[in-house]
Order: C-alpha cells, then sequence, then structure tokens
C-alpha cells in the first residue's frame, strides 16, 4: 500500500501512474471486512444431519437396484443367521 504523503510534504512522484496511485489510496476509504456470522455446534449438527438424511435416502435403494437376486438373497440370509444365533448375555 501507498505511504500517504505527509501534511509538511505535497510533493506528488512525477510519474503518472505512480501519482494516480498515491491519490487514489488516499481518495478511497478502506472498508472493513465483515464480521463472519457466528456459528454454534447446534448449526452445525443441523446442516450435517441435513446432509446425512439426503445421502442416506438414496444409498439402500440404489444399491439394491444394482444387485441380482442371487446377492439380496445372500444378504438376507446372512442377516437371518446373525439374528438367530445371537448369544443372549446373562
Amino acid at each position: 500500500m501507498a505511504k500517504p504523503i505527509s501534511r509538511k510534504s505535497k510533493k506528488l512522484p512525477s510519474d503518472p501512474n505512480q501519482r494516480m496511485h498515491v491519490l487514489a489510496s488516499q481518495l478511497t476509504p478502506v472498508a472493513e471486512a465483515p464480521k463472519p456470522p457466528d456459528v454454534t455446534q447446534d448449526d452445525i449438527r443441523r446442516v450435517m444431519s441435513a446432509l446425512g438424511k439426503r445421502g442416506g435416502q438414496k444409498g439402500g435403494k440404489a444399491r439394491m437396484q444394482k444387485m441380482t437376486q442371487k446377492q439380496r438373497s445372500d444378504i438376507a440370509f446372512k442377516a437371518a443367521q446373525a439374528r438367530w444365533t445371537k448369544v443372549e448375555k446373562a
């Protein structure tokens, strides 16, 4: 950023480009960066939940459409075996 001209010295640079740069930097106000919004953990949880639901609802249906009947049957058989062979805790 160009140095502002002090009140003691009003001499501008002789190069027209440098002169315009100095004048423009003095006349243009410096904008402050906007403050980012406060984001809470609850906001983050809500957004991530919405994203998870969006993809999760499509996943099972798309997976089943890509599988053959034999593959679906094997998965169902394994699930049934796991349900019936569980060992109960005492």
